[in-house]
């Protein structure tokens, strides 16, 4: 469900937004040791980012 919900599936939107751009080397590296696949750990990379909710954008922008 939360990669459904963060764009994982939307290559578009997923490039767009660079969900996989800080993705460290380590990670993948880790993932392999514990059975986890390149393309299930980036999946996982990239719905780990969280968007700010309204109010939090509200307290930083004043």
């Amino acid at each position: 469900m939360t990669w459904a919900a963060r764009e994982v599936f939307e290559p578009e939107l997923r490039e767009k937004y660079q969900l996989d751009k800080f993705l460290p080397p380590d990670f993948l590296k880790w993932a392999a040791k514990v059975g986890i696949t390149g393309e299930v750990a980036k999946n996982y990379w990239a719905s780990h980012w969280v968007l700010p909710s309204l109010t939090a954008i509200q307290e930083l922008w004043r």
